[in-house]
């Protein structure tokens, strides 16, 4: 059975890419959560499958910006 890949190489730039269309999707799931009218039960709006996506696509968003490796100069400069 073939094995999957755990070393992938994206430049800058890819991530940068995957972050602005994840985030553009969150925004678009957000936004017809709030148009969502009664089309559940009872004549509330069934949101829970829009908002689980939102939920891992926040995620998945998280996990991107923990792996960033942020510059912090070798010297010391005091700030604020």
């Amino acid at each position: 059975m073939p094995k999957y890949r755990t070393h992938f190489e994206l430049d800058i730039q890819d991530i940068d890419r995957i972050e602005a269309s994840l985030t553009q999707r969150v925004g678009d799931l957000s936004r017809k959560v709030l148009n969502t009218t009664g089309d559940g039960v009872g004549g509330k709006p069934d949101l829970t499958g829009l908002q689980n996506e939102i939920q891992q696509l926040r995620g998945l968003l998280g996990r991107i910006h923990e792996q960033k490796i942020w510059f912090a100069p070798k010297d010391y400069q005091p700030r604020g």
